[in-house]
């Protein structure tokens, strides 16, 4: 249907869906949430992303809470906001920031959540102007708060559900640096009896699973992968960027330290070499465990919560993890078959929101359907090269 269609058509959904909210406690007046946030003041504004805004607000009562401002300016944000009520409404673990509720009879439609005070986890360690140098026993507890909750989520409810967009942009952080994983907007879940779904390609660059970039072929694996990303740069202080040359990428340079036994070598210099030299190595080598080119290979993330908190457990020898810059570059570039296919409009939509709000620069992909890949024909041999 055409875009106006779309939004009549979902306005209608959420006519249905409203009486039942209002006699709720999921339920939120509008009004309420404007007078809370001070009208969506920018003074209230506390983060941005490719979705919408996010606004700090105060309830009568004093509570504090956090407001996302979803606006409905195309379908994805529209199925976005179905997803973070229904998939996360009533899922709780202290991993995972909570859905207080919902406003969907106003202008706009808005969620609210729990507020979480520290702001998200790229500000510590990427942002020039550092909130906090994290020590090691803080990252450590965030690497393992944030399996923990991604192993809920796997297997800890009642449905699966797999993420989509890990990163640390979406991991915030609490009073006490508790991890908390937010933005369920990209979320899918899927019955216990499927091997993985066939869906469109929706992401950020650099934390992509290489099966789910290429094929569309999505399952928990593809959240382990990008989780090993995440680890390599909480440990090491350095963001992995998704096209850079052969030197540049933090996969490659934690392997090569890794096989010369030189690992600790890749720990954020900001640690000033206050860290467990073995405990820190096993961390790396869980992360590159989680990285690996074969589905097969990667661990669960509850095999994941358990390489990180028992002394004893037996990890298994990393392979080289995949390198999109060294295999998939030479020739035909894959970086410019994707943006080629961004600028074409066929496959891609490019969000590079994130670069002005956070500094990280990182992109975020979404595919114009939620369907099987249509045209990853070129992608596909390219990475089989």
């Amino acid at each position: 249907c055409n875009f106006f269609g779309c939004i009549v058509a979902e306005r209608i959904n959420l006519g249905k869906i409203s009486s039942s909210y209002n006699r709720s406690s999921l339920n939120y007046k509008y009004e309420n949430l404007e007078k809370a946030t001070n009208y969506f003041d920018t003074s209230t504004k506390v983060g941005q992303g490719g979705n919408g805004s996010v606004y700090k607000g105060t309830l009568p009562n004093g509570n504090v809470i956090a407001v996302k401002r979803l606006f409905f300016n195309t379908r994805q944000w529209v199925d976005e906001f179905f997803n973070e009520v229904n998939l996360i409404n009533g899922i709780e673990h202290k991993n995972l920031v909570k859905l207080l509720g919902c406003s969907i009879e106003g202008p706009e439609s808005l969620l609210v959540y729990e507020f979480v005070p520290n702001k998200s986890l790229d500000q510590y360690l990427f942002d020039k102007s550092k909130i906090k140098i994290l020590s090691w026993e803080e990252r450590f507890h965030i690497i393992v708060g944030t399996a923990e909750g991604l192993a809920f989520l796997h297997g800890g409810s009642e449905i699966r559900i797999i993420h989509r967009d890990i990163k640390s942009s979406n991991i915030l952080l609490d009073e006490n640096l508790e991890a908390k994983i937010a933005d369920f907007g990209l979320a899918r879940c899927f019955a216990a009896d499927k091997t993985h779904l066939s869906t469109g390609i929706a992401g950020t660059l650099g934390y992509m699973a290489p099966e789910y970039l290429v094929k569309g072929q999505l399952t928990e694996k593809a959240d382990v992968y990008s989780y090993g990303v995440l680890v390599l740069e909480i440990v090491c202080g350095r963001k992995n960027i998704a096209f850079a040359e052969d030197s540049g990428s933090l996969l490659q340079t934690v392997w090569k330290l890794y096989t010369t036994n030189q690992v600790t070598e890749a720990l954020d210099p900001l640690l000033k070499g206050n860290f467990p030299p073995e405990e820190a190595s096993k961390v790396l080598k869980v992360g590159l465990l989680c990285t690996q080119a074969s589905v097969a290979l990667r661990p669960s993330m509850t095999e994941v919560v358990q390489m990180l908190t028992c002394e004893d457990c037996q990890i298994p020898e990393p392979c080289q993890p995949p390198f999109l810059n060294s295999s998939l570059l030479a020739g035909g570039s894959l970086k410019s078959s994707i943006r080629s296919l961004v600028s074409s409009n066929t496959l891609f939509k490019l969000d590079e929101s994130y670069t002005t709000t956070t500094g990280t620069g990182s992109s975020s992909i979404h595919s114009s359907s939620d369907g099987p890949p249509r045209s990853d024909e070129f992608l596909l041999k390219h990475s089989e090269k």
